[in-house]
């Protein structure tokens, strides 16, 4: 198992002044890269080569600073840039993470000046989240790469407060960074957090199939979230990912993966390769006209056609 790193799911520009183009090319490029380059080298030769990236921040906490450190700011960080995205924030938030805020921590203004006040309040390096534990909504925080999974909890939503995510931008104003994200920032029509378990997003990637995702599950309620934005169930929810947001280029599915999402909102059991208009609408170079068997898509046709032109022409003539 090898991490690399994600392409970001936004333009570097996209999150305009709330979090600017310099501060994810350092924090992205330099930062995380740095993460997944240092992780790498720290897992060789170590038990935890071959596992999944919840694996390892779970199983090294504690045992192996070098490999969690890399590994947890690694998961950390995937998430983190999903949390985001440009013109966020707001209070429309998802029905039953709505209902659980208000249920679990008083309401939404009280949600975002206890958020607010973890991530201020956490002194030195760390992150702020919005996490489930024993069936309920809590807020933590935590120092430097740890998070809730080695706490016995699941984050939903986490945020950043190492100054190298806000000094370019905020200076040393931390409260001003994380009352923009939280009100400009925070993406909360994520449903299903993007981590492929050892493996990260790569625009090369392959075998879509085996690499697991993680449906978001909300106390209390009856299933996980697996609905798509006009509360459609989706069918075949091991193939969705971010809530089908990031579908394109930049997630770097394969083709086949991006069509077992469409064929799953697509709600008709039809494979979307069946038909020609779908396949407008899905990348360039993920589309597919449908195979057939007909004698006029035969190979031996075309090249009869093409050897037939290439004869009646006068250049082939003479």
């Amino acid at each position: 198992m090898t991490f690399t790193l994600p392409p970001l799911p936004y333009a570097y520009d996209a999150l305009g002044q709330f979090m600017s183009k310099e501060t994810l090319e350092f924090h992205h490029d330099k930062h995380h890269q740095a993460y997944v380059t240092n992780g790498n080298n720290a897992l060789k030769g170590t038990e935890w080569e071959g596992k999944s990236l919840e694996e390892i921040v779970k199983g090294s906490f504690g045992k192996n600073p070098a490999v969690f450190n890399n590994a947890g700011q690694h998961y950390n960080h995937i998430h983190f840039w999903s949390w985001m995205k440009p013109n966020g924030g707001g209070t429309k938030l998802p029905g039953k993470i709505e209902k659980k805020i208000n249920e679990d921590l008083g309401g939404f203004e009280k949600f975002k000046t206890d958020f607010q006040a973890a991530g201020v309040g956490q002194f030195g390096s760390g992150w702020c989240w919005l996490q489930v534990k024993n069936g309920k909504l809590e807020i933590s925080k935590t120092p430097n790469g740890e998070n809730p999974l080695v706490h016995g909890a699941t984050p939903i939503l986490g945020c950043d407060v190492w100054e190298h995510s806000y000094y370019i931008d905020y200076r040393n104003r931390r409260p001003d960074y994380l009352k923009a994200f939280v009100e400009n920032l925070v993406n909360w029509e994520i449903r299903r957090v993007p981590v492929r378990e050892g493996l990260s997003f790569t625009p090369s990637s392959r075998g879509d199939a085996q690499h697991r995702t993680r449906d978001l599950e909300i106390p209390g309620s009856a299933s996980p979230l697996r609905n798509d934005n006009k509360g459609r169930s989706l069918a075949r929810p091991p193939f969705l990912l971010c809530g089908i947001a990031l579908r394109g280029a930049r997630t770097g599915l394969s083709s086949y993966c991006l069509h077992r999402v469409e064929a799953a909102l697509n709600q008709d059991g039809h494979h979307p390769r069946a038909n020609r208009a779908r396949c407008q609408n899905l990348p360039r170079k993920t589309r597919r006209l449908p195979r057939t068997s007909s004698p006029s898509r035969g190979r031996g046709e075309c090249a009869s056609r093409s050897a037939g032109r290439r004869s009646s022409s006068p250049r082939w003539s003479r």
